[in-house]
């Protein structure tokens, strides 16, 4: 099968993905299965990462990434767990987690932290000097989310991997790029050896399947499979065969997204009761590195009404077309008010240094529908929202 190049996947034309939904592949001898296995020759198990819809579709993914590997997982949290594993079985004792990600990427961070697999340190991607002096060689994971969510924020990924690595050369530089798909930012391509997703996102776009991947060097994607192998955390071949369908679209979804994005957000900030706007596009001038970091601001924002909680709440409820539900990245715009969802328990699993969210703070994904639908939705709402 004739690899698809980054233009072909995002034009539509990418390789043919046929799925084989076939668990063990036959062999002619046991003499070949051994060969197949020991050698990594040929097809032998799915959990051993032997599956040619799977493989299929992470070569058309680390292509799109600028990466040597892909690895595919059920799951975001898949991804994120077998990577902490691997560094760990790496020979790799701190963390340095980004002050402000994913709540449940914080939970199993302090998770490790309280059984003493790992160090982990709460860290500000803005001023890294301090906690990457104190590493004094010992590698590390510095796992940093840019853009984070739900707090949109961002950190120089190219200054920080020459940063990083110099302080750090037997260390794992991962950024979570869920917000920004490879046809908005590429890590990999940045310097950094460690790129996540969360499939689930903008990568399958359809709210309709579940997935993480992590792209990188061939020596971690190795270390990552050997984990994954324990853990079972395997990308089954729907998984795969979904991800192909989707790459076709993901140029034209995000330029779209993309668009109606940035037009929501400077109508968010022109507002007189939205007090503040988080969002990429709002952010080029006060960090010049964004200019050449991504190329567009995604689709997720965040912001704050005047008058607290109840009324984020009540804004929520107004709305007629964007639908009030978790997660992000779909065809449809959703809402939701994040204290209420998974970091409803903010300070119960804290490590010192994270941030905590604003109590009234909304997020916003961006999906299809027109822009000027979305911005009278969200206008009409507010107003909706002023009165009790």
């Amino acid at each position: 099968m004739k690899e698809a190049s980054k233009l072909q996947v995002l034009t539509g034309a990418s390789p043919t993905n046929e799925l084989v939904r076939s668990t063990a592949a036959p062999a002619a001898s046991a003499k070949e299965l051994h060969d197949r296995f020991h050698r990594g020759s040929g097809y032998v198990y799915h959990r051993f990462g032997s599956n040619p819809t799977v493989s299929g579709a992470e070569r058309a993914l680390a292509e799109l990434e600028g990466a040597e590997r892909s690895v595919l997982f059920p799951s975001g949290m898949a991804a994120v767990a077998t990577l902490f594993f691997a560094a760990r079985r790496a020979g790799i004792r701190r963390l340095l987690l980004q002050h402000q990600a994913f709540d449940q990427t914080v939970k199993l961070a302090a998770q490790l932290h309280r059984w003493g697999d790992m160090v982990v340190e709460a860290v500000d991607p803005e001023a890294l000097g301090g906690a990457l002096r104190g590493l004094d060689g010992e590698p590390a994971l510095l796992y940093l989310e840019s853009p984070s969510n739900p707090m949109i924020v961002v950190a120089d990924l190219q200054g920080i991997a020459r940063e990083f690595r110099e302080a750090c050369p037997d260390g794992w530089l991962a950024v979570d790029s869920t917000l920004a798909p490879p046809v908005v930012q590429r890590p990999v391509a940045l310097g950094v050896d460690v790129s996540l997703h969360s499939m689930t996102k903008y990568l399958y776009g359809h709210a309709d399947h579940m997935g993480g991947a992590v792209s990188t060097s061939a020596a971690i994607a190795e270390r990552l499979r050997a984990a994954q192998v324990l853990l079972g955390t395997v990308a089954t071949p729907e998984s795969a065969w979904l991800l192909t369908r989707s790459l076709k679209t993901l140029g034209v979804r995000m330029a779209t997204i993309d668009r109606s994005a940035d037009a929501v957000a400077r109508f968010l900030a022109s507002h007189s009761e939205v007090l503040e706007v988080r969002h990429p596009s709002l952010m080029f001038e006060r960090f010049p590195f964004l200019s050449s970091q991504m190329s567009g601001g995604g689709g997720l924002l965040s912001f704050v009404l005047a008058g607290g909680l109840e009324r984020a709440r009540r804004f929520c409820d107004g709305l007629a077309l964007i639908e009030i539900a978790t997660s992000f990245g779909g065809t449809s715009s959703v809402v939701e008010v994040p204290v209420d969802i998974d970091w409803k328990d903010q300070g119960e699993t804290r490590l010192p240094g994270l941030l905590t969210l604003p109590r009234e703070l909304i997020r916003l994904s961006i999906g299809l529908e027109a822009q000027e639908d979305l911005i009278a939705d969200l206008a009409q709402a507010i107003d909706v929202s002023a009165s009790p």
